[in-house]
């Protein structure tokens, strides 16, 4: 028997019908697994900017307490702090006319650097001391929380001759 034109075209119609819908709902499930495995790399981009952020403050406190120390190597004992030490005073060091010596200067210097250092980076503390003739500078801080609630931390450390 041969069918007319048009009920050929009319019953593939019928076998096809619904097939579109049914593909552009798996095109978006495979397009939102893509989209979901997108933004779960964008939240880790963050993160690690972030952490890279405070590694990079970490290295510049460092650095600019080591110049501090190279100013005043005579005063060099002046500089050795522990973590749980307390900051030193800040001594009147900030006028033209002052003539501070060099262990006072060292203190000043010593004193801004560990505010600096708790106020740039979350949970900061800093601390400085000496194994032979090496010197090294320690500074703590806080990248995140675990899951039970506790603080992650990273240390960053310069070890140097000065």
């Amino acid at each position: 028997m041969i069918y007319p034109l048009y009920k050929r075209q009319q019953s593939t119609r019928r076998q096809n019908q619904g097939s579109s819908l049914i593909e552009t709902l798996v095109a978006l499930i495979v397009l939102g697994a893509g989209l979901l495995g997108v933004l779960s790399m964008q939240v880790q981009s963050v993160s690690y900017m972030k952490n890279a952020s405070l590694a990079s403050q970490a290295s510049y406190l460092a650095t600019d307490i080591c110049e501090g120390m190279l100013s005043t190597p005579s005063a060099l004992n002046t500089y050795f702090i522990n973590y749980s030490d307390a900051t030193p005073s800040r001594p009147s060091c900030t006028s033209a006319n002052a003539n501070c010596a060099p262990t006072t200067m060292a203190q000043w210097i010593l004193h801004n650097w560990r505010n600096n250092v708790a106020s740039l980076l979350p949970g900061g503390r800093g601390e400085i001391g000496r194994v032979g003739e090496q010197v090294i500078i320690r500074i703590e801080y806080e990248v995140g929380s675990n899951e039970d609630g506790s603080r992650r931390t990273q240390e960053y450390q310069l070890i140097t001759d000065v």
